[in-house]
């Protein structure tokens, strides 16, 4: 699936670089993406985004509020 192949890629990326445009991606399209990874990867990304970003998508991926 698309969104399996697209989480390969961005896993596969520099963390700051996967980092950079997770951070310009669509809320949805993100944790799509970010939920396929390897936890360790997720944590290297989300320590590089934006405090706010990181912790709307950690609450997305807790199936909490998104937070906006």
């Amino acid at each position: 699936n698309q969104l399996g192949q697209l989480a390969n890629v961005y896993g596969s990326m520099n963390p700051q670089e996967a980092a950079t445009l997770m951070e310009q991606l669509d809320s949805q399209i993100a944790l799509a993406l970010i939920s396929r990874m390897p936890e360790k990867r997720i944590g290297q990304i989300l320590a590089l985004m934006s405090p706010d970003r990181a912790l709307s998508i950690t609450r997305m991926l807790s199936g909490g509020n998104a937070g906006r």
